[in-house]
């Protein structure tokens, strides 16, 4: 079933400890949450949804493959760190808290990613986006995907104004644009060795080379 709870606003804590198993799970504007208790953790959903709460961490979504994964405009989330492998409609995690870290160590592939005001990313295994990679507004040094080999629609790292180094040294194609814009730290584009195949590219910054 479904667990969709919205504007309830003096709402402190959950705790589920049997829960396993949701099809659908919206939080929204859940002001006061700030503290899951689930147990063993839900281990399969297609949909999650969680805006607008004080959660500092998602301890107890523990999921290996998902649907569509929208994490947006908790201020105080400090962490997401996920077992998911694939992501088959969406990743959206964006307008977070200024320090929060992202690492998801086990996913191969999404469908597409948009990643935004975040300050420590990872995702080490991650090998195919179908669609489109966005990083928007995010406070990293780095962004590297040593196994990324190709992206299905556009590449875009846009107003990141702390990255120095983009490496995805594996990545052979972007079949659509690649776009490269207002990061006023990165001053080399030297980590694509493997890229044989893009759409239109764009470029605005200061680049030595």
């Amino acid at each position: 079933g479904s667990m969709n709870l919205t504007s309830l606003t003096t709402l402190f804590t959950l705790a589920f400890p049997q829960l396993a198993t949701v099809n659908s799970l919206q939080w929204i504007h859940l002001n006061a949450l700030q503290q899951l208790s689930f147990g063993s953790g839900i281990t399969s959903a297609s949909s999650i949804l969680i805006s607008d709460t004080q959660l500092n961490s998602l301890d107890g979504i523990n999921l290996s493959t998902i649907d569509s994964l929208d994490i947006n405009n908790n201020p105080y989330l400090e962490v997401v760190n996920s077992q998911i492998s694939s992501v088959t409609k969406s990743l959206n995690i964006v307008s977070n808290g200024q320090n929060l870290k992202v690492a998801f160590p086990n996913l191969t592939f999404s469908y597409n990613m948009t990643l935004g005001n975040i300050t420590s990313l990872s995702f080490p295994s991650l090998t195919t986006i179908n669609t489109t990679l966005g990083f928007y507004g995010n406070t990293v040094q780095s962004i590297l995907a040593p196994n990324l080999t190709s992206v299905g629609d556009e590449l875009a790292f846009v107003g990141n104004p702390s990255l120095a180094n983009i490496s995805m040294p594996a990545l052979q194609t972007i079949v659509g644009g690649f776009t490269i814009a207002q990061n006023a730290a990165l001053l080399t584009i030297d980590g694509f060795s493997a890229l044989k195949t893009t759409g239109a590219i764009v470029l605005n910054g200061t680049f030595s080379r």
